[in-house]
Parts: structure tokens; sequence; C-alpha cells
């Protein structure tokens, strides 16, 4: 039996991947980079509502990364 998690099917679920291996709640998140909670959620569940530059960028921040790996690692995922 597998028990490795399947990979993320789309952006938004990779992202919310590395709040959680974090401890990081959606709030946590919220709070830490201003972007409003229900923006936040939109932008994780869709895989049409992408995320702004400002916004993924706050997240790096928030994350100790940057934009660019954050989006380097999910296209290598794929």
């Amino acid at each position: 039996m597998n028990q490795n998690p399947s990979p993320p099917r789309h952006f938004g679920e990779q992202v919310a991947a590395r709040f959680t291996e974090r401890g990081l709640t959606l709030r946590d998140v919220s709070d830490a980079t201003g972007i409003p909670l229900t923006t936040l959620h939109r932008r994780l569940r869709s895989e049409s509502m992408a995320f702004t530059l400002g916004e993924l960028t706050r997240i790096a921040g928030l994350l100790g990364t940057t934009a660019g790996r954050i989006v380097t690692d999910y296209e290598g995922a794929a």
C-alpha cells in the first residue's frame, strides 16, 4: 500500500500543503499576510483563481522562501 500522499492536483493545493507542513491555519496566514480569509480560501481551493504576485510574495515571505521557489517546486512536482 502506498503511504505517500498524492501530489497536489493544482497550485493552490501545493501552497496549502506548505501551510500544513508549518502548522499554520488559513486564519494564521490571512492575519500574517493581510490577504482576506475568504480570498485566501478561494485561491487555495480553485484551479482557476490565481494568486496575484503580491499575494504569493507575502505568502512566500511567511514561509521563509520566495515566490519563485514555490512556483518552481510546483512545476517540478507536476
